[in-house]
């Protein structure tokens, strides 16, 4: 049996960017992370202990977010490898960021990159 945890479009401000504006002021970023394991349809979830916890994926966003770097997908690749060393038993992670209108640059549209692992 599939099972995945995520978290879906939380928010950070952040001063990712290759542009001095971007690094002084900063700016809004939207993360999604998934983290999947398989588990056999008798292993029951009644115990956090048992459950991929979502406080620890948000822990790693947030740390990773508030390194200031120039490329989100330097973060979110740092994410994804932080989520693997986390959670052991995972064998899908997919990682996304969001940087809307690309922090002003663009008149539409957001800048998305993602990143997904795959256990061999």
């Amino acid at each position: 049996m599939k099972y995945k945890t995520s978290l879906q479009n939380v928010e950070f401000h952040a001063y990712h960017g290759v542009y001095e504006e971007e690094t002084l002021m900063g700016g809004k970023f939207i993360v999604n992370a998934s983290v999947l394991v398989y588990r056999t349809a008798s292993k029951n979830i009644t115990v956090l202990e048992d459950a991929t916890n979502y406080e620890i994926i948000y822990k790693i966003m947030h740390v990773e977010m508030q390194k200031t770097v120039p490329l989100i997908e330097t973060v979110a690749q740092r994410i994804v490898n932080q989520l693997k060393a986390e959670f052991t038993e995972a064998r899908e992670i997919e990682v996304s960021i969001v940087k809307p209108r690309a922090g002003g640059l663009l008149p539409s549209g957001d800048a998305v990159v993602s990143f997904e692992w795959k256990a061999d």
